[in-house]
This record gives C-alpha cells, sequence and structure tokens, in this order.
C-alpha cells in the first residue's frame, strides 16, 4: 500500500470514527462512547456480536442506525492493514 493510500484510508477512517464516536472526559470518564449517548464503543461491539441484524441492534438500545454504520466503516478502515504505529484521531 502506499504512503497515499494509506493517508486516504487514515482520512475516511477518522471522518467516519468523528461522527459515530465521541471521547469526553466528563462522559464515561473519557471512554469512548458512541455519538450522542453514554453507550461505550466495547459494549457496542460486544453487543453487535450478539445480534443478528444492525437494525435490531440500533432499535434495541435507541442509536441511530447511521452512527453505528459510521462506527463500523470506521474500525473496518482502521483494522484493514497492519497497525505498526499508534494510529492519530482527530476528534
Amino acid at each position: 500500500m502506499t504512503n497515499l493510500e494509506t493517508y486516504i484510508i487514515e482520512c475516511v477512517a477518522n471522518e467516519s470514527l468523528s461522527k459515530s464516536i465521541d471521547i469526553d472526559p466528563e462522559i464515561r470518564g473519557g471512554v469512548p462512547v458512541l455519538h450522542g449517548t453514554r453507550f461505550t464503543v466495547s459494549q457496542a461491539l460486544a453487543e453487535l456480536a450478539d445480534t443478528s441484524c444492525l437494525t435490531d441492534f440500533a432499535e434495541n438500545f435507541d442509536i441511530d442506525v447511521e452512527v453505528v454504520k459510521n462506527m463500523l466503516v470506521g474500525l473496518s478502515l482502521l483494522f484493514q492493514r497492519p497497525c505498526d504505529r499508534t494510529i492519530p484521531f482527530s476528534w
């Protein structure tokens, strides 16, 4: 993968994640949460593993399905390549 391809993937991933994840010391002590909620990213991933449908998950926990989709897109882009350094998040 070229440096340009890596840069583009990081930009798209950061954009998707910034639309879906909030990190605020006043909310859950700074643990990453889904945008506009107190629902942690780790909790969301665990629940998604046990749910057969993304829509069911969003409805069960009253979370905007687009927030969940953006989180998954961003995470999938970040983890599609080897991580040999800390990835700087811009949000």
